[in-house]
């Protein structure tokens, strides 16, 4: 009986050990972290400003000021991406496994910028050189790590399609998006 006390104690000092360490985590530190490997896997500067806050509370998660992911090189209309605030909600359980599982997506006012030059060149293609090919696929099963969307949440929305071939420009406004 006194061996199951100590161990039912230990795991309580975990749970709370656990809790406290997710209550302390720097929302900006995560912030950074997670806009470097944007960076890392497609080449476009995400900037995050203002503050960045954790919730825990119904979900874990994000919430940031306003962002901005940069256009393509050879675009000199400003960012791609721009939002007011985004609120990013993931499960702590399948990303404990490895798996990225983004249960809510909120961006409040985001404004899209699509664009294909003279040349064909489109923005959003946000995949490094190869990596549609193949060159960039994972190697391994533990390397491939799925990524899914559960929620996406989408309000006041503005997206501008540029088609410098065709000569066109087409606006859209005041979307919203479940």
């Amino acid at each position: 009986m006194r061996w199951i006390l100590r161990i039912l104690g230990a795991l309580v000092l975990a749970v709370v050990l656990l809790g406290g360490a997710l209550l302390l985590l720097p929302g900006e530190k995560i912030a950074g972290i997670a806009a470097d490997r944007i960076e890392e896997i497609t080449g476009r500067q995400l900037t995050i400003a203002g503050e960045t806050r954790l919730s825990y509370y119904p979900v874990l998660g994000v919430r940031t000021g306003p962002v901005s992911l940069s256009n393509a090189s050879w675009s000199d209309r400003g960012p791609m991406f721009q939002a007011e605030s985004l609120q990013i909600g993931v499960d702590l359980m399948a990303l404990l496994g490895g798996d990225v599982r983004i249960t809510e997506l909120d961006a409040e006012a985001p404004a899209i910028l699509l664009e294909r030059n003279a040349e064909g060149a489109v923005n959003w293609d946000l995949l490094p050189e190869g990596a549609a090919s193949g060159a960039g696929a994972p190697a391994t099963a533990e390397e491939a790590r799925q990524i899914t969307l559960d929620r996406l949440f989408i309000r006041n929305a503005s997206i501008r399609y540029i088609d410098a071939a065709m000569d066109s420009d087409q606006r859209l406004e005041g979307l919203e998006l479940t």
